[in-house]
């Protein structure tokens, strides 16, 4: 499921991957736990994801174009296995970082920087440093 939209957004029941972009979002997950196989959230102000989930993977993007960093706040228990930062260019610490409002399920993800040259997909080079903890990812 894709879409390209600011506000409020509800995930249907029964989709095994999503991807929002615009500049703010407040997403809600359906109830039940569902498991995606990746997740992606391009808000270049944000975005706040309210629901229990479980996913292989969270990808984030930056908009380059933008001079400060923004955090996805998750406000439901997550369980992940891979946390994708994007960075606005090597070196810098002005990206994307995600916050774990609502608590882990499982163990803490591993953190992989990119920066993603061209539009929405990529191509996106590892560079870089990032660290998560229980409570959140961030750029080092």
């Amino acid at each position: 499921m894709y879409w390209n939209a600011n506000g409020a957004k509800s995930i249907p029941s029964g989709i095994n991957c999503w991807d929002g972009y615009g500049a703010n979002a407040t997403i809600s997950i359906p109830s039940g736990t569902p498991y995606y196989q990746h997740i992606t959230v391009r808000f270049w102000q944000g975005a706040t994801i309210n629901g229990n989930f479980t996913t292989d993977r969270i990808r984030t993007d930056h908009n380059t174009s933008m001079s400060n960093s923004v955090v996805m706040d998750f406000k439901g228990k997550v369980g992940v296995k891979t946390v994708y930062l994007e960075r606005k260019a090597s070196g810098s610490t002005v990206g994307t970082s995600v916050k774990f409002s609502g608590g882990l399920s499982g163990s803490v993800p591993t953190c992989i920087s990119t920066v993603c040259t061209g539009h929405q997909y990529g191509p996106c080079n590892v560079t870089g440093t990032c660290v998560c903890t229980s409570s959140g990812c961030n750029l080092k």
